[in-house]
């Protein structure tokens, strides 16, 4: 390609411009930073208005849905079942995801936590732990 040298514009040639690649070839996405895939899983939440619960000011909360393993999964469905709860699908289950959020929460908090939370936080939280939940494309 041609460059420019000493502040001299040079002009591109119809070969510059040409596009070659291979459509047909699978295309890998890359997140942007390695922040971005340190943080898959986890949601962090700066409350609008500090929620005091069990004695403690919360002003900010994190949820790490990446720390929660299988045995969380059952003994929430086993929560949920003794509460006389059902659920066809997790990520479809309220119940299931304030159980799910209560667990990967840091600082510890109870499924009760959520219902002083703003309905928009709540929402946003929700939103999060469905979002971690793989779509059937991937």
């Amino acid at each position: 390609m041609n460059t420019t040298y000493d502040n001299e514009a040079v002009m591109p040639t119809s070969d510059d411009l040409s596009v070659t690649s291979d459509i047909s070839a699978p295309v890998a996405l890359i997140p942007a930073t390695d922040e971005i895939a340190e943080n898959k899983g986890v949601y962090k939440l700066v409350l609008s208005k500090p929620v005091t619960y069990n004695n403690v000011v919360i002003t900010e909360i994190k949820f790490d849905w990446a720390s929660l393993t299988g045995d969380d999964h059952m003994a929430i469905e086993n929560e949920m079942l003794a509460f006389g709860k059902f659920m066809a699908k997790a990520k479809f289950s309220g119940e299931f995801i304030k159980r799910m959020a209560a667990r990967a929460s840091t600082p510890r908090v109870g499924v009760d936590f959520f219902g002083r939370v703003t309905l928009l936080e709540y929402d946003g939280i929700r939103n999060a732990a469905y979002d971690f939940f793989p779509t059937p494309e991937q």
